[in-house]
């Protein structure tokens, strides 16, 4: 049995087929946390207002879904549909460029856990294997020494460095990501990146006062970060990590390198699927809400050709 034959059985079960309408309760849920959140802050007194950082960083990580969903083609059948729901979540409403994300995430995707070719364990302040730990200096090496404790810390700014790295992308600063093909994609990511600077910035601090809103804001960006950490953090680290994975088969590298963390609905929710990240990798374009029922058949699988599927 191979991934063409696990592949054949999920396409002939119809988890493959993707229809925008399948996500409308999702999108609903995440309508209404916005909703509850601002409103917490317009009608809170004092610092009860607070309360909607928590809610708005949920709001805003929903998106963030959406916007991985996108840039997936999980969403809808056509790719420009997906293209534009990604600009619309991660630019114009989340502040965080969307093509150089596509991009680097198929990157990863293509080369999970691969070191020196995963841009996801490629970081300068953490390190994921003892040679990388031993070639980190000076501020680098003292934080990747007590990284364990310094990870939450660093996550509460995540959504700092990604604001910088998508406005280095506009405005043609960054390298990365660069390519004539995307040249007129990112004069429209710059666009709605100061669209976002006047909805999220500008006219609340208008309306409500910056000494009311922007506290509020700031807390629930440092929470969205945090959230995003602990969500990412447990698919593949951990897991084994390949000097070269021209030895495995595309089956064998995801199972291996990936794990699920299994708790029900709420943590479905929570997670935005990415909890599912075994059946995420071997069938990235999968909707978010087959996932599950992916799961029971991606485990008989593997426990009938003796593949360790790793689940928490």
């Amino acid at each position: 049995m191979s991934y063409s034959d696990l592949r054949a059985q999920i396409q002939g079960m119809g988890l493959l087929v993707r229809t925008g309408w399948n996500s409308l309760p999702l999108a609903l849920v995440a309508v209404m946390l916005g909703a509850i959140g601002i409103a917490t802050v317009v009608l809170a007194p004092g610092a009860w207002r607070f309360i909607a950082a928590p809610v708005l960083a949920l709001f805003w990580m929903q998106l963030g879904f959406f916007g991985h969903d996108a840039g997936h083609n999980q969403v809808f059948s056509r790719t420009e549909h997906n293209r534009r729901l990604g600009l619309f979540c991660m630019p114009l409403l989340l502040g965080i460029s969307f093509r150089p994300w596509v991009i680097k995430h198929n990157l990863h995707h293509a080369e999970t856990n691969v070191i020196e070719s995963d841009p996801d364990i490629d970081h300068p302040l953490l390190a994921f294997t003892e040679d990388a730990a031993r070639s980190r200096r000076g501020l680098a090496r003292w934080v990747v020494r007590y990284q364990a404790y310094a990870y939450p810390v660093l996550a509460l700014f995540a959504t700092i460095g990604f604001r910088i790295d998508a406005w280095r992308y506009a405005v043609g600063a960054s390298t990365k990501a660069r390519s004539n093909k995307y040249d007129a994609e990112r004069r429209v990511e710059l666009g709605l990146l100061f669209v976002n600077l006047v909805l999220w910035l500008i006219v609340p601090s208008l309306i409500l006062g910056p000494i009311r809103w922007l506290p509020v804001f700031l807390v629930g960006q440092m929470l969205l970060g945090f959230n995003m950490a602990f969500v990412f953090a447990p698919n593949h680290k951990g897991m084994p990590m390949l000097v070269d994975s021209g030895h495995l088969t595309f089956l064998e590298q995801q199972v291996m390198t990936s794990r699920n963390v299994f708790g029900g609905r709420l943590v479905d929710f929570l997670y935005g699927g990415l909890n599912y990240q075994i059946e995420h990798h071997l069938f990235p374009t999968m909707p978010r809400r087959h996932l599950p029922a992916c799961r029971r058949v991606v485990r008989t699988f593997c426990n009938d050709v003796g593949l360790s599927y790793t689940e928490e």
